[in-house]
């Protein structure tokens, strides 16, 4: 991600401190390195999206599965365009995903932890 997502400008590298992230072979950590998008939080009902697929106990915020992800984003950008065509368009063309990464960005919380530090590369 270094060579290809932070040169585009999608996402900033750091480091989070204060946080307690438990690993599942054991280990608890205090603070991590982490690619954080520059374009905010997606948000949906006013609520930061978390992702089903990566394991939380005691979320507060409700959480999709990636393809209901995308669906909601398809829903909010090309409402009724069938998925596998919705997800080929964003492949093919540059200028599509950008004007829906714009369109989502007009509803998304920007990140804005105390604890993250941008490192440069």
């Amino acid at each position: 991600m270094h060579e290809t997502e932070v040169p585009s400008g999608n996402y900033h590298f750091g480091r989070l401190d204060g946080i307690e992230l438990q690993l599942d072979r054991g280990r608890k950590l205090t603070s991590t390195f982490v690619y954080c998008s520059r374009r905010g939080v997606l948000e949906r009902d006013g609520c930061p999206i978390a992702l089903s697929e990566i394991k939380a106990e005691g979320r507060c915020w409700p959480s999709l599965s990636q393809e209901k992800v995308q669906r909601y984003v398809r829903d909010c950008t090309d409402p009724g365009r069938k998925i596998d065509d919705f997800i080929g368009d964003a492949i093919a063309d540059a200028q599509v995903r950008l004007a829906r990464t714009e369109a989502m960005m007009s509803t998304s919380r920007p990140f804005d932890y105390p604890g993250f530090t941008p490192i440069s590369l």
